[in-house]
């Protein structure tokens, strides 16, 4: 016969207010429902649920709890009111920056009440394809703390962020709870220090640098998480990335992005990363249309995941202050001068220069638009809207010309350095080189031994960089240059690495 279950009305806390634990700083909201649960001698998971949040499994959603309300009432506030409890031990405070007031509040009256069914879908969690499982996650150096301190181990929130996967502390890595001993909702009470080797997953990392930047985004992720009743508009975002970007000399003079050299930074900046759950994302910027770097290239009209923002923010800015005084930056612009402003602060006046350089200093618009550091895709949809007249690129080359083409071929520069330097377009360079195969078949094999430096180059600094890692996680890491090795140069590639199999 199922135990009889204990009054849920309050008075047994406001007889004896003691009989409730402390919640100590950073300490989530489940972690202490679940010490509580320990000191009431209670049996069952759902009699202290009940007795706190005045429903059976409101409390054990360790992420997004319901009835906070009803907690706050039952305890006389003296662990903190409904809001209080949602924004600083909950992932909601995680999230709510990136929300607007109006969006806030919805999931605020959601945990206030008695569903929150429709809280991730309000977040936008369903939607971002990163998924909106949460594990517990901790820290076996914080569980030792935590057992001689208070002699009881605690679930710390920042550790729950989907964006951390470090301990600030202690600087290692985090250890998380395996999905098949974590349901949607859990079914017990647990503590860290109740979990078994086996239940837990250990993310390793040999690489200094990369827990490095993983300290930097918990940072990060601490200062936001903390911004109370702070709303970041995700359309001033944006110009605030653009900027950051400009000042690093990675835009266009028109504005528009640099995508192949920032893809570039990117990947080797995050590089490895991506093993994390949650950070896959990083693989899309491989994609053509330039993956989360979206957020810089691209406006949008909905939100996007916060993981993707505190990516981008830890890639571009060198500290928190200087992402704080650059998104202040753009929002006093926009409320002074709005959209125009903005776009000003941007992009730069050049159609002038344009304009200068090819008709007064008759430079090639190929040319004017490489000095001016455009697209020339670009530059000859402005002429177009300008009425500038330029002379299109040569279809038929003449004799200088030629041999200013023949002697960097036999040189080996590569083809775009060559299409740069003579100024034409890259059929009529492939048409003048198929007319001379032995000239041709010169420059293959210049190219092929640049490109086979390149990567034995590359592939010798990533075997340095990630020593003892398997040769499968290492054809992940980006630009790793394996397969075109395993194609071409085989024999190189099984002397630097003997174990690997041919």
């Amino acid at each position: 016969m199922e135990p009889q279950l204990p009054n849920s009305t309050g008075e047994i806390f406001s007889s004896y207010p003691a009989f409730l634990p402390l919640i100590t700083d950073g300490e989530t909201l489940f972690s202490w429902a679940a010490r509580y649960h320990r000191l009431s001698g209670n049996s069952l998971a759902k009699q202290s649920s009940i007795q706190l949040f005045g429903d059976r499994r409101a409390g054990l959603r360790h992420d997004f709890p319901s009835h906070l309300q009803k907690l706050a009432d039952i305890t006389q506030g003296q662990i903190g009111n409904a809001e209080t409890l949602a924004y600083e031990r909950t992932l909601f405070g995680f999230f709510a920056p990136f929300q607007d007031v109006q969006g806030a509040s919805n999931v605020l009256s959601q945990m206030h009440g008695k569903s929150v069914e429709k809280v991730k879908s309000a977040l936008g969690l369903l939607p971002s394809r990163l998924g909106a499982f949460f594990p517990l996650k901790s820290c076996q150096d914080c569980i030792r703390d935590d057992l001689r301190k208070y002699s009881v181990s605690r679930w710390h929130l920042e550790h729950q962020w989907p964006s951390v996967w470090i301990c600030r502390s202690h600087h290692r890595m985090l250890h998380a709870l395996k999905r098949e001993s974590q349901p949607r909702d859990l079914r017990r009470w647990l503590l860290p220090e109740d979990l078994k080797a086996e239940e837990w997953t250990g993310l390793a990392t040999s690489s200094g640098a990369m827990k490095k930047k993983l300290v930097w985004i918990a940072e990060l992720s601490a200062h936001i998480a903390h911004l109370r009743d702070q709303y970041f508009d995700h359309q001033l975002l944006r110009y605030a990335y653009l900027l950051r970007a400009k000042d690093r000399g990675w835009l266009f003079t028109d504005g528009s992005v640099r995508l192949a050299q920032v893809r570039q930074i990117f990947l080797k900046y995050l590089g490895g990363l991506d093993e994390l759950p949650g950070f896959e994302m990083i693989r899309s910027v491989h994609a053509e249309h330039g993956g989360m770097l979206g957020l810089l290239m691209r406006q949008y009209d909905w939100r996007r995941h916060p993981v993707k923002h505190l990516l981008l923010i830890a890639f571009l800015f060198e500290s928190v202050a200087e992402f704080d005084a650059t998104y202040e930056r753009v929002r006093q612009t926009n409320a002074q001068g709005g959209t125009d402003a903005l776009e000003g602060m941007i992009g730069e006046v050049w159609k002038f220069e344009l304009k200068r350089l090819v008709e007064f200093e008759r430079r090639s618009l190929s040319g004017a638009a490489l000095v001016l550091g455009i697209p020339l895709c670009v530059a000859i949809r402005v002429a177009k809207q300008e009425g500038i007249e330029y002379q299109k690129r040569p279809h038929v080359l003449d004799a200088t010309l030629k041999e200013k083409i023949r002697k960097m071929i036999i040189e080996g520069l590569g083809i775009e350095e060559i299409l740069r330097e003579s100024e034409i377009k890259k059929t009529l360079l492939r048409e003048f080189m198929s007319r001379d195969p032995a000239l041709r078949d010169a420059w293959r094999m210049k190219d092929f031994e640049r490109r086979r430096n390149n990567y034995r180059t590359n592939f010798l600094e990533l075997i340095d960089r990630y020593r003892g890692i398997p040769v499968k996680r290492l054809r992940k890491v980006s630009g790793n240059g394996v397969s075109w090795l395993h194609r071409n140069d085989r024999e190189w590639l099984t002397e630097n690495l003997p174990h690997m199999k041919s």
